[in-house]
């Protein structure tokens, strides 16, 4: 069930792709200087990323399927695991590494996998 949310955002890739926020859009006039950590990630991600994200958002739909995954067999677990899942899908948006729809699609694959 994971693999197949997964392989389905990542699958589509060299035919449905999107320049991420942080290059597309100025930077926000209210945003904080970025602090070390967040230069750090800037610069692999300029030498090492392929400057194109996945729609849907990958991270968010593996994220949220192992949460339903695990939910299936341990509800306990895989409610925690959920609330993380879905806090990384608010990160990839906040940080701007995915676009909203991007996410919220992500989430939806990941719920169509576990359903099906």
């Amino acid at each position: 069930m994971v693999f197949a949310a997964v392989l389905s955002c990542y699958g589509l890739l060299p035919w449905l792709q999107c320049r991420p926020p942080r290059i597309v859009e100025p930077p926000r006039p209210d945003a904080a200087r970025p602090g070390p950590l967040r230069r750090l990630n800037e610069r692999i991600l300029s030498a090492g990323s392929i400057q194109a994200n996945t729609i849907p958002s990958g991270h968010a739909a593996g994220a949220v399927a192992i949460g339903l995954a695990v939910w299936s067999v341990f509800p306990a677990a895989g409610a925690v695991l959920l609330v993380i899942g879905l806090g990384i899908s608010a990160a990839t948006v906040l940080g701007r590494y995915h676009y909203l729809t991007d996410s919220v699609l992500g989430i939806a694959v990941a719920i169509a996998a576990w359903t099906f």
